[in-house]
């Protein structure tokens, strides 16, 4: 009944910005159907984008503090942390991890 529901929504806003909200239940969706981790990381990456986006060249101010919707980051950093590995095996990994968070932040400012 959810995947219905969301379907539904996804045809909605086809010709209108996704909703980051709607991107992340398509992972929690996807999550209770088995899918791949590619699928849900797809929906949860789609999610991050589209919160960021909104928040895009706004200054810091009050604005830019409802916008930010920290439940809704919370939502997605959890769903995200299902599927990072447990240890880091080599240093050279956590670097390349690191420079990598380090890029993705800087395209979402």
């Amino acid at each position: 009944m959810a995947a219905q529901q969301l379907e539904f929504l996804r045809e909605l806003t086809a010709s209108i910005e996704k909703p980051a909200e709607l991107a992340y239940l398509s992972a929690v969706v996807a999550k209770q159907k088995n899918l791949p981790a590619e699928a849900i990381l797809k929906y949860l990456n789609e999610a991050l984008e589209a919160h960021f986006a909104r928040m895009r060249g706004l200054a810091f101010n009050m604005a830019y503090l409802k916008l930010i919707n920290p439940d809704l980051v919370l939502k997605i950093v959890r769903e995200y942390l299902l599927f990072a590995p447990q240890e880091v095996q080599l240093y050279s990994k956590l670097k390349i991890y690191r420079i990598a968070f380090a890029g993705a932040i800087k395209t979402f400012y």
